[in-house]
């Protein structure tokens, strides 16, 4: 049986969710991600949106904001019509 084969976008871009409030300086070391700090229900919340390479670097990714002890809230793969326009994304590392 043969398995379907699925072009994958070399960098998709994810928006991650978490409980609490990063600086913008930490976006560098989270591979580039732009950073958003928000009030999520009363509770601070912070938007993380930018590319990552593969699934390597995603769980990397989500390695480090464990690492930070962060509650994570959700993480979503983003379509071409739901990328944010209004902040230059340019982050292609993962650590």
């Amino acid at each position: 049986m043969r398995r379907a084969h699925h072009e994958r976008d070399p960098q998709a871009i994810y928006r991650i969710c978490v409980e609490g409030m990063l600086d913008d300086d930490w976006g560098e070391w989270l591979g580039g991600m732009a950073v958003d700090v928000g009030a999520g229900g009363g509770s601070p919340t912070t938007t993380l949106t930018g590319p990552v390479r593969d699934q390597t670097c995603l769980r990397g990714l989500l390695n480090r904001l464990w690492d930070l002890n962060l509650t994570i809230i959700s993480v979503a793969r983003l379509t071409p019509d739901t990328v944010p326009a209004t902040k230059e994304m340019d982050g292609t590392t993962c650590h």
